[in-house]
């Protein structure tokens, strides 16, 4: 049994350990991992759409398992719990119910198992659908911003920006959520003359020498920069039509 089964099997043991039969068996385990949760980061879980929220949520696991782990318990009794609701009978895993009742909790709602199974059906078919989508989308904005931009324009950019352990970092973000900042994050803003211009059938890289940016303390691509230094980025990473 591999570590991500074992890590689920004690975090349904909690969950199970927290909560009864009824709609809202679950609100006890919700309200204790709430408190483990960064503000921004249920915000933009609870922000979102029904549609994308699993993929939040998903993100939230991943990110917080330690913090999940310190409140396992080991009880089998969540395999009766979970059993009961008969999930395979309705094609969705347990981890994506969780984080459909996650969302609903934080967003005061409530949806049937039926709704969930609707739910994550349209997710599996336009997951392959959008992916598709999405590269289109990206494809023609590149194009559209390799024609806009010429040697010696000035080029304005904005970056999320998170504080981690080891300092301020940009948020990078898989399109289209790469056009996503949120009110509650602070952001970078960097000026920059255009100097050189190069791309391939799938991406276009611009080179900036930098006017201004407003935090040289930032990490940006795992680098810091400052007034004067030569910035090079592609459209396909920064991901969102330029200033």
């Amino acid at each position: 049994m591999n570590y991500y089964v074992l890590f689920f099997i004690g975090f349904y043991a909690f969950l199970y350990s927290s909560c009864s039969t009824d709609d809202k068996a679950l609100n006890k385990f919700f309200i204790s991992f709430e408190k483990e949760l960064r503000s921004r980061d249920l915000q933009k879980l609870k922000d979102s759409s029904i549609d994308s929220a699993i993929y939040y949520f998903e993100g939230l696991y991943e990110e917080y398992q330690v913090a999940a782990e310190s409140e396992i318990l080991n009880n089998d009794r969540v395999y009766r719990y979970l059993n009961n609701l008969d999930l395979e009978d309705y094609g969705i895993p347990d981890h994506i119910f969780l984080g459909y009742e996650f969302y609903s909790y934080l967003n005061d709602t409530s949806y049937e198992l039926d709704d969930y199974a609707y739910f994550y059906k349209a997710h599996l078919v336009m997951d392959v659908i959008n992916t598709e989508k999405r590269e289109n989308e990206l494809q023609e904005m590149i194009i559209a911003e390799k024609e806009t931009w010429n040697i010696k324009d000035t080029l304005s950019l904005i970056f999320p920006v998170s504080e981690e352990y080891f300092g301020k970092t940009i948020v990078e973000r898989i399109y289209p959520h790469t056009k996503e900042i949120y009110s509650f994050e602070d952001t970078l803003k960097l000026r920059g003359i255009l100097l050189d211009k190069r791309y391939d059938s799938t991406d276009v890289w611009f080179k900036l020498k930098i006017v201004s940016i407003s935090d040289e303390d930032v990490l940006v691509f795992g680098e810091k920069y400052r007034s004067g230094d030569d910035f090079e980025f592609s459209l396909r990473t920064y991901g969102r039509p330029i200033n």
